[in-house]
């Protein structure tokens, strides 16, 4: 991407949701903006053909009040976000999407950790969380770490795919599968798909997320009369309105804006936006604060997602043990030293 960006102190007026709490708006105002472009590059596993890596921008944003945080835009075209140089040509600009409303709103947090000298996750505990897997991965080294569930991208290849969780669950029947297939089917294919998979598989199926295309009606019918849990990303904020048609909400707080759940029995499930290391410690930061103001419905997430790109410094500093994520070290979201080293350019 070009950088056809000056130096640039723009006054922004953006009304936006707080990563924690959506009880009132936060109006930010004359910020200084500067950014770093970054590329991540996937491990053999993860990368899709034509797509090798990911590429994003931290920021580094000084407040009217002088106060200075930081955050990431990640975007995914793919799921209707503006692409990077659009994303950054928007906030040239003061207008909002919904990406950098929560980008700046994790800055304004990372602000006020850092001006205290403090780091954000102390006194809370963040969930465990599944590994995101594919077809190639052999699970022996992950159920060693004591990983037990396993979230896979579905749909694409369904004989393989079955074939592939017969295997695992033979292997290691004790393991859970949460199986994503992002509404790519139509119902009755998913139906069809569902019926294939043999009865072994489905005892070891923890839920079954965006099957096809959300209908209240049909979520509600099919998860009731094939007594299996449906999770609800797409269209979550829907679904959060007719709690019967998904027990499980999937939360990305890189570009969510956090829920208020029912109180039922529903499950909410906080995901990274597959980001850079400080975005996944801005999902992980928002699931551990959910998880002390929902305890018993905020599920095992999904914040391990470093471990599908290859090594860099940022990544190298992430660390895990098991399903745990360990909080970076470091004021605010951390990372204080790397982002101290990097060569950032004024937008």
């Amino acid at each position: 991407m070009g950088t056809p960006y000056s130096a640039l102190e723009c006054r922004a007026t953006l009304e936006l949701w707080p990563a924690v709490s959506h009880s009132r708006k936060l109006e930010l105002r004359l910020m200084h903006i500067s950014y770093y472009l970054y590329h991540l590059e996937f491990n053999a596993n993860y990368g899709t053909v034509g797509q090798p890596n990911r590429a994003g921008a931290l920021l580094r944003i000084t407040f009217d009040d002088g106060l200075i945080g930081y955050c990431d835009c990640h975007p995914w075209i793919e799921l209707g976000d503006l692409p990077l140089s659009k994303q950054l040509l928007a906030l040239y600009h003061s207008n909002a999407t919904p990406l950098l409303n929560c980008s700046l709103q994790f800055a304004r947090i990372d602000a006020h950790a850092r001006r205290h000298k403090r780091s954000l996750f102390e006194g809370l505990t963040i969930p465990p969380s599944h590994q995101l897997v594919s077809l190639a991965d052999d699970l022996t080294s992950f159920t060693a770490e004591e990983i037990t569930f396993f979230k896979m991208k579905s749909g694409s290849s369904p004989e393989d795919e079955i074939k592939t969780f017969v295997s695992w669950t033979a292997a290691h029947p004790h393991i859970k599968l949460r199986l994503d297939f992002n509404e790519k089917l139509t119902r009755n294919e998913f139906l069809y798909y569902w019926k294939s998979i043999p009865l072994s598989v489905k005892q070891c199926i923890d839920f079954i997320e965006d099957p096809y295309e959300y209908d209240p009606e049909s979520y509600t019918e099919d998860q009731k009369r094939l007594d299996i849990h449906f999770a609800a990303d797409k269209a979550a904020e829907k679904a959060l309105r007719f709690p019967k048609s998904a027990d499980v909400i999937v939360h990305k707080p890189a570009v969510d804006q956090c829920p208020t759940l029912p109180d039922s029995s529903t499950k909410l499930v906080v995901t990274t936006y597959l980001d850079h290391p400080f975005g996944q410690m801005c999902a992980a930061y928002t699931a551990a604060k959910l998880k002390d103001r929902y305890p018993k419905q905020i599920d095992l997430c999904g914040l391990l997602t470093h471990k599908c790109y290859q090594n860099n410094s940022f990544i190298g500093s992430v660390q895990s043990r098991g399903p745990h994520l360990i909080p970076s070290k470091g004021t605010g979201f951390g990372f204080d030293e790397l982002l101290k080293d990097i060569s950032w350019q004024s937008l």
